[in-house]
């Protein structure tokens, strides 16, 4: 869903909205988080990966209030009420296959890392 977000944002608002959307996400490179622990001074064995499913409702007004709480709401009621709405229809448009009734079901995946001081 994210990468459909910063797509669409990227067209309708520009580049550094469209890194906005996906700066929470940049750290899952479970390696390099790994490699840091590490150098940190921990025994940081290979971490679990943890898979979620991110559920919310696939309506318009559902995916208005979600883009709205991020921080790129200034950006996007700068753009004005029809921008808004092309984009949250794109969106869910991008996002189809994740959907399940009426709610969009996304599987994500974290990963759990058990460190110990060495």
């Amino acid at each position: 869903m994210f990468e459909v977000t910063r797509d669409v944002i990227g067209r309708h608002i520009g580049e550094a909205a469209a890194s906005i959307v996906i700066a929470p996400f940049v750290w899952n490179d479970s390696t390099h988080i790994g490699g840091l622990i590490s150098q940190a001074g921990y025994d940081c064995p290979a971490p679990t990966a943890l898979e979620v499913d991110r559920t919310m409702l696939a309506s318009p007004e559902a995916m208005r209030e979600e883009l709205l709480a991020t921080p790129n709401e200034p950006a996007l009621r700068a753009s004005g009420d029809e921008v808004i709405d092309q984009i949250v229809s794109e969106i869910l448009e991008g996002v189809a296959r994740f959907r399940k009734g009426e709610t969009l079901c996304m599987p994500q995946v974290a990963h759990l890392f058990q460190a110990t001081a060495v």
